[in-house]
């Protein structure tokens, strides 16, 4: 049973294109060509941290010296801003180049003859 859903997705891609006819006979043609990915640049997260580890207590010749301790494979912030040690249900960010990172533009010229 899935109790934890990761968000949604969004991402929204575009192109402009443009021909231009340089000769009158419709040979030589000029193409400009701008494309941009995650136009809007909206953050996509790949999904929370779910991994919460408790460790045991701390024993010193069979005693109990010290309290338990959770950790996690992240740290982050709590949604009021305050820091979470345990990084717990923190959203994390994918890596440069997956989907819905940053805004990317590219542009293109092409002369056809």
């Amino acid at each position: 049973m899935n109790n934890i859903y990761g968000p949604g997705q969004i991402n929204f891609d575009m192109a402009v294109q443009k021909d231009f006819a340089l000769a009158k006979d419709g040979k030589v043609r000029l193409q400009f060509r701008i494309d941009a990915f995650n136009v809007f640049n909206h953050a996509n997260y790949s999904g929370y941290n779910s991994t919460l580890n408790f460790n045991s207590y701390t024993t010193t010749a069979g005693r109990v010296t010290g309290l338990p301790t959770i950790t996690a494979t992240a740290l982050g912030r709590n949604a009021n801003g305050s820091f979470n040690p345990t990084g717990f249900g923190t959203a994390t960010q994918p890596n440069p180049g997956a989907l819905g990172y940053a805004r990317i533009l590219q542009t293109l010229v092409r002369v056809t003859f």
